[in-house]
C-alpha cells in the first residue's frame, strides 16, 4: 500500500509543479547564470570513467534556483557546484580513450577556449524513475550551445584523424546543469533524456 501512496503522492507533486510553471517561470540573471569560472577543473580520475571534460560555472544563480525548489522537495539533495558536461566519462573511456589520451581532449579544449562557450538556457528540466517503490527525481536547466556541440564535433575529427573507427556521436548530445536530485542525479542509463520534452517550468532570463 505504500508504494500506490508514494506514487499518489509524487503524482500530486508533479501535477501541482506542473501548474506552477504555466503560471510564473523560475527567474536568473543571465549575466551571472552565463558567468564561467576563470578556469576549467578538468577532471582526469585514472580510473576507468574517471576522465571527462565539462563546462565549470559559477554556482550562484544555480543555489538560488535550488533553494526554490527544496521548498517543494524538501529532500532534494545538491552537489554545490554548477557545471555543463561536455564529453562524458562512457564516451571518453568506451570510445576516445581508444587513440585518445585525455589530455590531448583537454589541449583541444583549450585551444577552443571552452570556459568562454556560449551557451542559451532554455528550461527546467525534470527526470522521474521509481527506485525501490519510490519515485526520485532529478531537476536540471536544459541548455542549447552551438560552441559545445562544435568542440565535440572536433573532438571527433582528432579522434578520426588519429586511426579511431568507434562510433562516437557529436551530436547525440543533451546538455544539462543539474540542479538537485532527491536520491541521486538521475542519467539516460536510466531511461532519462535531459532535453526539451522533459520541460516543467519556464526559466526568465533578467
Amino acid at each position: 500500500m505504500s508504494t500506490y501512496y508514494n506514487i499518489f503522492i509524487s503524482l500530486v507533486l508533479i501535477l501541482s509543479f506542473g501548474c506552477a510553471h504555466k503560471l510564473k517561470g523560475l527567474k536568473i540573471n543571465a549575466t551571472q547564470a552565463k558567468m564561467a569560472l576563470s578556469e576549467s577543473q578538468f577532471h582526469n580520475g585514472g580510473a576507468p570513467f574517471g576522465s571527462y571534460l565539462t563546462l565549470d560555472l559559477n554556482y550562484t544563480e544555480y543555489h538560488k534556483i535550488y533553494l526554490k525548489l527544496k521548498k517543494t522537495y524538501p529532500h532534494l539533495k545538491t552537489r554545490g557546484e554548477a557545471h555543463i558536461t561536455v564529453l562524458t566519462p562512457v564516451e571518453y573511456h568506451q570510445i576516445l580513450s581508444d587513440k585518445l589520451s585525455i589530455q590531448e581532449i583537454y589541449q583541444l579544449a583549450n585551444e577552443l577556449n571552452i570556459q568562454k562557450a556560449s551557451f542559451e538556457v532554455l528550461c527546467l528540466g525534470q527526470g522521474r524513475k521509481e527506485i525501490k517503490g519510490k519515485i526520485e527525481s532529478t531537476f536540471y536547466l536544459v541548455i542549447n550551445s552551438k560552441d559545445l556541440l562544435d568542440l565535440r564535433t572536433k573532438i571527433l575529427d582528432l579522434y578520426l584523424n588519429k586511426g579511431g573507427e568507434k562510433s562516437f556521436e557529436p551530436t547525440k548530445y543533451y546538455p544539462h546543469i543539474t540542479i538537485g536530485f532527491t536520491q541521486r542525479d538521475l542519467h539516460e542509463s536510466d531511461g532519462i533524456i535531459k532535453n526539451t520534452n522533459s520541460c516543467v517550468r519556464d526559466i526568465v532570463l533578467e
